[in-house]
């Protein structure tokens, strides 16, 4: 239940964050103001500046002008796929991406190819989903290290095996994943929110680290991963208007069916049909779980409350 609602808001979030607008740019050099409304910048400057310096950092234009220096920098690789399982799929990528951000490595993007993402293309994806293009992708990094004939082993080091998965957040903070000396980095798949972790007392960073982990997340672990998301993607717009006509529908319906809430005066005709939210009731056990519910209608209604465009 509370991954299902953490997976809604980071979604939520990423429309929340981006109210006023947003500009498409082909270049990859960044800067927040064009991706995030300044009411949100002014809510958090300091992370704002410092995913400033990031990026000015870390994008492929620095790479691709940097000589032998090159050779000193530590790479994440973070794997995505969609439109299957996309939650899934970019929550991995965004674990990866905090990661990067909380040790300043190099943050470069891979496609997904193992078996969970046979069903997924990137020419698929890219229907959906539009990558930033300040991020480096793995195979060209590659390249330009075999081109300057760095030293050390191209091939990620896989940090936590599949296997392993479910201790994860335990591996991540007991073991200081800031001073790992692998050049390519991959902490394997983590499809919650894994990476917070490292802002409780007991992970083992050093200062500079845990300062960074701190501003990523100190106004809450959902705000830390929708700024990751939308610093890093951006969903086309075919996807967003219908989201919006969705959400307005659905909502226009709710008034009609409750007129006594006031969330939108319409005159929409209340025997057409209303909109159906599927939950998804995440378990890891074989039990059947159909007409349980723990919570799931509660998260909801407080989902719908909070980002109705509407509001009483």
């Amino acid at each position: 239940m509370k991954y299902l609602c953490q997976a809604i808001i980071t979604i939520l979030l990423f429309f929340r964050l981006n109210v006023e607008g947003f500009e498409a740019h082909s270049s990859s050099s960044f800067n927040s103001e064009q991706f995030f409304s300044k009411r949100t910048i002014q809510s958090t400057p300091v992370l704002f500046q410092e995913l400033d310096n990031y990026i000015a950092q870390h994008n492929v234009e620095n790479l691709l002008k940097e000589g032998t220096e090159f050779c000193n920098r530590k790479f994440i690789v973070a794997t995505y796929a969609c439109p299957q399982a996309i939650g899934n799929h970019m929550h991995e990528f965004l674990n990866a991406y905090a990661g990067a951000f909380i040790t300043n490595r190099t943050l470069v993007w891979k496609f997904c190819t193992r078996k969970p993402c046979q069903l997924d293309s990137e020419q698929d994806c890219d229907q959906y989903l539009s990558r930033l293009s300040w991020i480096a992708s793995y195979h060209t990094v590659v390249r330009i290290w075999k081109e300057k004939k760095c030293d050390g082993d191209t091939n990620e080091y896989h940090l936590i095996p599949q296997k392993f998965r479910f201790q994860s957040i335990k591996i991540f903070m007991c073991c200081g994943i800031d001073h790992l000396p692998f050049s390519f980095l991959d902490y394997g798949t983590h499809e919650l929110h894994e990476l917070h972790s490292l802002v409780l007392n007991q992970s083992r960073l050093d200062y500079n680290h845990r300062r960074r982990a701190h501003i990523l997340f100190d106004n809450g672990e959902d705000f830390g991963y929708g700024v990751l998301l939308r610093s890093s993607f951006r969903f086309k717009d075919v996807v967003i208007s219908n989201n919006n006509r969705s959400l307005l529908h659905g909502l226009s319906n709710y008034h009609d069916e409750n007129p006594s809430s006031k969330a939108i005066q319409t005159t929409h005709d209340p025997h057409q049909d209303i909109l159906y939210i599927g939950i998804h009731l995440r378990h890891s056990s074989m039990d059947d779980v159909v007409g349980s519910d723990h919570g799931e209608f509660y998260c909801m209604r407080e989902l719908i409350a909070k980002y109705n465009p509407y509001p009483t």
